[in-house]
């Protein structure tokens, strides 16, 4: 194997030596692990792999497209964000009321 010497900030340094102990191995065979999968990164590999992955689902569609106004339905959006936050509300917050205006 060849030595190579390479120059990091202080933070970087501390950064990746905690990230190596928390997966139990050397600085040395950190750096390797991160090298070698930057590497051998093949994006039409992956996006393959991705393709793969959502075909395995099994997801049906009906061939139907959005048009664009069902894309950028803000409205309906805003319905179903304000319905999934009464739902977590409901019988569980036990806050006061806030007194005087926002800010």
């Amino acid at each position: 194997m060849k030595n190579v010497t390479i120059s990091l900030d202080e933070g970087l340094l501390k950064a990746a030596r905690l990230a190596a102990a928390k997966e139990g191995v050397s600085f040395q065979e950190y750096v390797r692990r991160l090298l070698r999968k930057e590497a051998e990164f093949d994006p039409v590999k992956n996006l393959n792999e991705v393709f793969e992955f959502i075909d395995s689902l099994n997801i049906k569609s009906d061939g139907k497209y959005l048009t664009r106004e069902e894309i950028h339905d803000r409205e309906g959006l805003r319905r179903q964000q304000h319905l999934s936050v009464r739902e977590r509300q409901v019988g569980k917050s036990k806050a006061k009321p806030r007194k005087g205006p926002r800010s």
